[in-house]
């Protein structure tokens, strides 16, 4: 369901989420596509919650601003921007290049053994 949600916020509020979004104080007022990416992220960590415990949610978005996730793993404002297709093909990479390195210490380790040996 797309929803379209009117929200009047005045400068004074504006900077307030501003400064929310950001996790700073400053002078500059939140962007509509910043407010939107706020309440998104708020609806998501909502809907991750057991029924009534929307405090943790409220507190944690107040102490860390907005953060970034895929698949509720907090990700870079780079790594959110490129998208998930990046992201999952990164992570495979990462997976990839660790399991080669452990395939490669199981190899030096088989072969200190065999010259122990001799």
């Amino acid at each position: 369901m797309k929803t379209n949600i009117p929200i009047e916020l005045n400068e004074d509020q504006r900077g307030h989420l501003s400064n929310i979004y950001h996790n700073n104080k400053s002078a500059k007022l939140i962007t509509r596509k910043e407010l939107n990416n706020l309440v998104q992220l708020m609806i998501n960590d909502l809907l991750d919650q057991d029924i009534g415990s929307f405090k943790p949610v409220t507190t944690n978005m107040a102490e860390e601003g907005f953060t970034y996730r895929f698949n509720n793993v907090r990700v870079t404002a780079e790594e959110y921007e490129a998208g998930i297709e990046a992201w999952l093909k990164n992570k495979k990479t990462e997976k990839d290049m660790h399991e080669e390195e452990r395939r490669l210490a199981l190899m030096e380790t088989e072969s200190l053994s065999k010259w122990k040996e001799i």
